[in-house]
């Protein structure tokens, strides 16, 4: 979520964000964004079985969600800014010659990819993968730790004081 925040500098309330799965992932992630209180102008769904899909959107009950049939799945990523793809996959779902022009980014939570490497050759387009959001977790956690052994440090000089 945090990647897309800074994508985006925080203006979410006029982007359309789309996610494609029905299972608990894309529920989550459909519940997070539909919690943001600057969130997307609307979220749209689209799963492989339009029920399943459904149930997430009447689930979290939030007027922005649109569910989609999955024949809809490349007009409804040409019409969303950011797209989080949460599905189990045999093989990649878009690929560069599925997009068209303009800015978008593409999360893909799958595994296998749900997003064929090829659109990082298109202009406007930004996808990150597990890779990629692996790469910011073990950074996070990094600064994490640095902030924690300073802490420590703290705690030492205020107990020796203490002490004294």
């Amino acid at each position: 979520m945090n990647e897309i925040l800074l994508c985006f500098k925080g203006q979410l309330q006029s982007l359309q964000h789309a996610v494609d799965g029905a299972g608990q992932l894309a529920e989550g992630i459909v519940k997070g964004l539909s919690s943001l209180n600057d969130g997307p102008k609307s979220i749209l769904l689209v799963n492989r079985t339009e029920d399943n899909a459904r149930a997430i959107a009447d689930a979290v009950a939030d007027e922005r969600i649109e569910v989609h049939a999955w024949n809809a799945l490349r007009s409804v990523i040409a019409d969303a800014h950011v797209t989080i793809f949460a599905a189990e996959v045999t093989e990649p779902l878009v690929t560069g010659d599925d997009l068209g022009k303009g800015f978008t980014l593409l999360i893909d939570l799958g595994m296998p990819r749900c997003v064929d490497v090829s659109v990082d050759a298109k202009p406007g387009v930004r996808r990150l993968d597990i890779t990629h959001l692996e790469t910011v977790v073990q950074a996070t956690l990094a600064e994490r730790h640095a902030e924690l052994v300073a802490a420590e440090g703290i705690v030492a000089l205020e107990i020796d004081k203490y002490l004294e």
